[in-house]
């Protein structure tokens, strides 16, 4: 959603725009819980598979649930100023942030108590500081599908991938964009 603009609406380009050579991630600390947005899940799982960047997610939920889940209603029972809180609405902001940290090539780490967070924060420097990075051009694909991205590492070179040795995180999905609309078509149906 776009303040003060004649559009409702704009395609998002986000941390793609921001000008410089040097990689980019999103460090989000967050619980996962939807309180005022104002798009849906499938549209923010789009920008985030489109971004291209990857997204490192601390979950600050667990702590709560870890003190007062047993007093939450199992489901969809009680609100707080009209937002539902409960058991459900953790495990669903819990899979959320999962999702868009996986499809980003990014990582998920849900913390419980506040001792945990340096390694959490040296976690991330540590896969920020080790990663390489990969190029993708998908050649003039317009289908308007995603299509899903597969990376397999052959170290030694003999054919065989490495799983078990190295961890490959990358994005998982590529969104085409939709075919260009044809110009000068005739709508009536009668050839000329």
């Amino acid at each position: 959603m776009l303040e003060d603009s004649k559009s409702p609406t704009a395609e998002y380009s986000g941390m793609v725009a921001v000008p410089g050579g040097r990689r980019k991630a999103v460090i989000l600390v967050a619980s996962g819980i939807d309180t005022f947005s104002k798009i849906n899940y499938d549209q923010a799982r789009k920008i985030v598979q489109n971004a291209g960047i990857p997204i490192y997610i601390i979950g600050t939920a667990g702590l709560f649930v870890k003190k007062f889940g047993d007093y939450l209603d199992p489901g969809q029972g009680s609100s707080i100023r009209g937002i539902p809180i409960d058991r459900m609405t953790f495990l669903q902001a819990d899979n959320t942030l999962k999702t868009f940290a996986k499809e980003t090539g990014g990582a998920y780490y849900p913390y419980t108590f506040e001792g945990e967070l340096p390694n959490v924060l040296g976690s991330i420097n540590a896969l920020l500081r080790s990663q390489y990075s990969l190029g993708f051009k998908p050649d003039d694909v317009r289908d308007g599908k995603s299509h899903k991205i597969l990376v397999r590492v052959d170290v030694d070179g003999d054919g065989q991938t490495d799983e078990k040795t190295y961890v490959v995180k990358s994005r998982e999905i590529y969104n085409a964009p939709k075919p260009e609309p044809v110009s000068g078509s005739s709508k009536s149906g009668t050839k000329q």
